[in-house]
């Protein structure tokens, strides 16, 4: 009976051990790439999540016994706490020798913790099949294990009753579970050719190298494509598939089908081709035509190109920023086997241009804008960072950095013939012996001094106006000249001084006239 609380034999739990130790130095690396098993967090209630998805067992190839391992290996860490098992029955059928030994074999092998802290077990989708077999065996089953059991019919109740957010879980539901629900509820269900690339990075998204968000469908292109015999292929890029051999391979994408068959290297070409080009418009957003072919009409230079490519980039949402930059270092992949596939970075260029860059409608302009766009596509090809990180900025840093360093030297300039006109001036000072020239002469320097930083040609023209008044001060001084002396504030000596000499001058005349007057009166 399947009984929770049973105890398991002790052979059991030491076969256990023994694969445990076992899978410690096993490469599973085949079946962590699969969908097949997995740990999704916690939910509302602090319990481990467990994700298991039977179909996966035979897309994986592996053996029951390496399957089992890979299950161990993954569960016993969390097992020792409470945890909750998600059973998604899609396209499952357990009467297949592969899952119902998978199955069998997996549970007789769990020790009593597995079994004990197993809080909740959800069918999620299960078929008529799978609730017949499961009432069949229902008298061997204990009403404490039964009572664990629960059949979920859409992942929305799921969410619910787990206590988690659809928009961070929803994720890790490969693309033929969330078909499958589409289609049972009567929807239209979602195409992987055609959807908006947000929209598959929200729903698919999974980890990829540095990227945390590419879609899965992108992910088996680009790692199927990475592959030696693959990669190495000649003109890889330039070959083509028969119809048939095209439509059967996105007949399986579109369905979901976990064996899809990727080895077909011309038909894995044109529909990785396919996928990139059935988006409604250019990578690079909407507005990437139209910005092209501003570009070519006002024939703008590589700077200003760069800046407008960061520009477009920039207006992405995050998951296509993701994907671009995928996609650009993967085709910098690809160009270093251009030796033995012959697509070089132009050629890359030639063929994914329009990928990037084509309008939402087509339109003939476009014909005009094809160098430009091979340009830009061998731009952001050779380096990817440009869209980051334009080298127009690193440019205006170094031109603002020169152009400071060229106000830097007019400053000094100005400052060197400001300290000359000071010396000057503070020499003619030293010339003169009058205290009011000092006091001029040193408020002049002060003035400078103070002035000097923030308006320089001003105060140079200031001193300039200041010394030549102040010389001409001085040259008055020495000459003894009384009118310029009068300029300044009169004091009453200066005034009776002045009285005195116009008596003395009318004294003289009058004496000469006497002396004239005298041998007249002689004669």
């Amino acid at each position: 009976m399947l009984d929770s609380d049973a105890e398991v034999p002790q052979e059991v739990l030491a076969e256990y051990e023994k694969l445990l130790k076992r899978s410690y130095t096993e490469n599973f690396d085949d079946l962590y790439k699969t969908d097949l098993l997995k740990v999704i967090g916690k939910d509302g209630y602090g319990s481990h999540i467990v994700l298991l998805i039977p179909c996966f067992i035979v897309a994986a190839g592996a053996d029951p016994e390496k399957t089992l391992r890979y299950a161990i290996l993954t569960l016993d860490p969390i097992v020792k706490e409470n945890y909750v098992l998600i059973l998604c029955e899609t396209h499952t059928n357990w009467l297949t020798d592969a899952v119902y030994a998978y199955a069998k074999q997996w549970y007789d092998t769990l020790p009593r913790k597995y079994k004990k802290n197993l809080k909740n077990l959800y069918l999620v989708h299960s078929g008529f099949l799978s609730k017949t077999l499961l009432t069949i065996v229902t008298p061997f089953i204990s009403p404490k294990f039964w009572k664990k059991v629960e059949y979920i019919e859409k992942l929305e109740d799921l969410f619910l009753k787990l206590n988690i957010k659809a928009s961070k879980y929803l994720k890790y539901f490969p693309y033929i579970v969330q078909r499958n629900e589409e289609v049972m509820l009567g929807g239209q269900p979602i195409s992987p050719f055609g959807a908006d690339l947000e929209i598959l990075c929200q729903r698919f998204g999974k980890k990829y190298l540095h990227f945390k968000h590419i879609p899965s469908i992108l992910i088996d292109f680009l790692t199927h494509l990475k592959k030696p015999e693959i990669i190495n292929t000649k003109d890889l890029f330039n070959l083509q598939a028969d119809a048939a051999t095209l439509y059967g391979i996105v007949g399986d994408i579109e369905y979901g089908e976990p064996t899809t068959d990727f080895n077909n290297i011309p038909s894995l070409v044109c529909s990785f081709k396919l996928f990139l080009n059935t988006q409604k418009h250019g990578l690079l957003g909407k507005d990437a035509f139209s910005r092209l072919h501003y570009l070519k009409s006002t024939s703008a230079s590589d700077k200003v190109i760069k800046l407008n490519l960061s520009k477009l980039y920039e207006k992405l949402s995050q998951g296509i920023k993701q994907c671009v930059l995928c996609l650009l270092h993967f085709f910098k992949t690809i160009s270093e086997h251009a030796s033995e596939n012959n697509m070089t970075i132009l050629a890359l260029s030639k063929i994914f241009a329009p990928t990037f860059f084509r309008s939402k409608t087509p339109n003939a302009i476009f014909t005009e804008c094809i160098s430009l766009a091979n340009k830009c596509m061998q731009m952001i090809i050779q380096n990817p960072d440009i869209l980051m990180n334009p080298e127009n900025k690193s440019d205006e840093s170094k031109s603002d950095e020169s152009k400071s360093e060229e106000c830097k030297d007019e400053n000094n300039k100005i400052n060197n013939e400001s300290d000359e006109d000071s010396n000057e001036s503070y020499s003619s000072k030293e010339s003169s012996s009058k205290p009011s020239s000092l006091d001029q002469t040193s408020e002049y320097s002060s003035s400078i001094l103070s002035d000097k930083v923030i308006k320089k040609k001003v105060s140079i023209k200031k001193s300039t106006s200041k010394r030549l008044s102040f010389d001409h001060s001085i040259k008055s001084e020495k000459s003894g000249d009384s009118k310029n002396s009068f300029l300044s504030e009169k004091t009453d000596e200066q005034d009776d001084s002045y009285e005195d000499s116009e008596k003395e001058e009318e004294g003289k005349k009058s004496k000469k006239e006497n002396l004239k007057k005298e041998p007249s009166s002689d004669n």
